[in-house]
């Protein structure tokens, strides 16, 4: 009964890795057969069954962008400072209308967020913050001003960042009440919102570019 058991354990992975190893060898014998018919095929041929490729691979893209919708928004998060733990309230406020997946490394994300209190002037806080957040990536920049009064009008921390790709947005919070229901998060939050968007039709088109042409980047060496 050991025997049936150890067989039976021991057979699926022996068929699967045989399985595998067909299946790189039929997947490299397709290329090569595809390159190889590429190769010799005349110019207005191939320039025919680009556009044919083309035009297919972009239909199918659209319809699957339409019923499925684009991929999640990858972000990484920064918090730089003590902010109560707003940013906790602030991204699932945003994750509520949009599809968010966090990353832990930055240069996996397509965008970063930072928080950054400001506890001394915001000029100082920002230009120090941004010292942290590498340049590699677009940056959502959240100031967080302390204060009671939901009708604060905080300074417009934009005229604080001189380095380009970087969205930003001014909020309150107070560290017992965290952010405030006031109109200035919400308009933050919806501003926010529509520079994600764009974000993830830029995410699409690149999915589309990279799917049409890179497939046909063929290239066939002679031996």
């Amino acid at each position: 009964m050991m025997l049936v058991k150890g067989a039976l354990s021991w057979m699926p992975k022996r068929v699967n890795l045989i399985l595998e190893k067909l299946w790189i060898l039929l997947d490299q014998f397709i290329q090569e057969c595809l390159l190889k018919i590429w190769s010799i095929l005349p110019p207005k041929v191939r320039t025919v069954l680009l556009w044919i490729w083309v035009t297919v691979s972009a239909v199918l893209i659209w319809i699957w962008g339409t019923v499925f919708g684009p991929p999640p928004i990858r972000y990484s998060l920064k918090v730089i400072g003590n902010d109560s733990n707003c940013h906790k309230e602030f991204m699932r406020n945003i994750n509520f209308k949009l599809k968010l997946r966090e990353q832990s490394r930055e240069d996996k994300s397509d965008v970063i967020f930072a928080f950054v209190p400001i506890v001394s002037r915001a000029g100082t806080d920002i230009e120090a913050a941004l010292q942290e957040i590498p340049d590699s990536r677009p940056v959502v920049l959240v100031a967080l001003h302390h204060t009671f009064d939901p009708d604060f009008v905080a300074p417009d921390s934009r005229l604080c960042v001189n380095r380009a790709n970087v969205f930003t947005v001014d909020c309150l919070f107070h560290e017992d009440q965290g952010l405030l229901g006031c109109q200035r998060n919400f308009e933050a939050q919806e501003s926010i919102e529509d520079y994600l968007i764009g974000i993830k039709k830029m995410s699409r088109l690149l999915v589309w570019f990279k799917s049409i042409f890179i497939p046909v980047e063929f290239t066939y060496t002679v031996h």
